[in-house]
């Protein structure tokens, strides 16, 4: 559901206040992600269901004293759920594991940059397997726009945006 509603516009603007308008946008998502874990050694496969549901939001107030000057300011809350590949899970041999982690291409840093031998690895664990939550993010934003009528087609846009994120979802690499 959106909604943009001009409180000011040409019609019934004032010297200061030549435009004022509202905006906002609202959505509420559910999701439902099956998943598997399996593993080379324990063929069984568990599927797991996950279910994610989330209102995002957005508010926004555009306003303009002038003609060469407009100012925006914005909130929103969105909401993004963990994909089936972040959700399931494999099990590997140790067999698996010399493929995957390229033989003995892995160092340990803490241990001087010694070479890890990968052939003691028994085994590990690809992609997720463990519940996620959704990543959750909040943002604000806010920007001034200049198009100055002394200069025709010069426009300058000066803008601020701040996003927080909980619970991001990433991937490290084999190094890690």
């Amino acid at each position: 559901m959106e909604l943009n509603a001009p409180v000011v516009s040409a019609v019934n603007a004032r010297p200061g206040l030549l435009n004022l308008e509202v905006r906002a946008s609202y959505r509420y998502d559910g999701a439902r992600v099956r998943s598997w874990s399996s593993s080379e050694l324990a063929p069984d496969t568990v599927y797991r269901i996950e279910e994610t549901r989330g209102h995002q939001y957005t508010l926004g107030v555009g306003y303009s004293p002038a003609s060469s000057v407009a100012l925006r300011v914005s909130h929103g809350r969105g909401i993004l759920p963990p994909s089936p590949s972040q959700l399931a899970s494999f099990l590997a041999s140790p067999f698996l594991a010399q493929f995957f982690l390229g033989g003995n291409n892995l160092f340990d840093p803490k241990r001087g940059g010694a070479s890890l031998d990968v052939s003691q690895v028994e085994g590990f664990t690809l992609t997720g397997g463990v519940p996620l939550r959704p990543e959750m993010s909040q943002s604000w934003s806010g920007g001034v726009i200049f198009t100055p009528e002394a200069v025709p087609g010069f426009r300058l846009s000066v803008d601020y945006t701040r996003i927080e994120k909980t619970d991001e979802i990433g991937y490290l690499d084999l190094q890690t």
